[in-house]
């Protein structure tokens, strides 16, 4: 025989008291629907001033863009660095004699050297590209203020100067190539991302 409980009866959200709790009834969470967007989801109008801060403030832009630069440009130096060659020597089977314990002791010195030099590829690469990463966002942004508008001649523009400026180290040649190079790469990701 089943013993019966009083709650049996009561429907899942019946079974708490709720007349001990005196803060604010709480909101009934529905689902979004498949075409809602995310303003259509989070009516906050707090959310709307967020979203307006993110789209419009060129230092916030420039910071994202110079850690996702750094992230993506460590992933790069560790493909480039595996792609370079290793110096290690391959593993020969063999016994435990003296000159096996010293090519152990040899390929384990390589490995880490290769490591060493596989960090440092990394970092110097990931630099690189959050340079570049800021640079160009904050010089697009700025442009897109001044203009007042984000189109294909804000990001030719940035990428000229940012083009520009990475080569000015080289002199006035390699500055215009610059300059032509990535004004042409910021023009075909524009069209291809529109």
């Amino acid at each position: 025989m089943a013993v019966r409980n009083e709650n049996d009866d009561k429907a899942p959200g019946e079974l708490f008291d709720t007349s001990l709790y005196n803060g604010p009834t709480p909101q009934t969470w529905t689902p979004p629907k498949p075409g809602d967007t995310l303003s259509a989801m989070l009516p906050d109008p707090s959310q709307k001033q967020v979203e307006e801060f993110m789209q419009h403030n060129c230092f916030l832009k420039s910071g994202i863009a110079y850690v996702g630069g750094y992230g993506f440009g460590m992933l790069f130096g560790l493909f480039f660095s595996s792609m370079s060659g290793s110096p290690l020597p391959m593993h020969q089977p063999g016994g435990a004699n003296p000159a096996t314990l010293a090519q152990q002791q040899l390929q384990t010195q390589n490995w880490r050297a290769v490591m060493k030099e596989t960090g440092s590829k990394m970092v110097s690469t990931g630099k690189q590209f959050a340079m570049i990463g800021a640079m160009f966002a904050g010089t697009e942004c700025a442009l897109a203020a001044y203009n007042g508008k984000e189109d294909i001649k804000t990001s030719m523009s940035s990428g000229c100067i940012v083009g520009g400026a990475m080569g000015l180290r080289g002199g006035p040649t390699p500055a215009l190539i610059g300059c032509a190079g990535f004004a042409a790469f910021s023009a075909v990701i524009d069209l291809y991302m529109k």
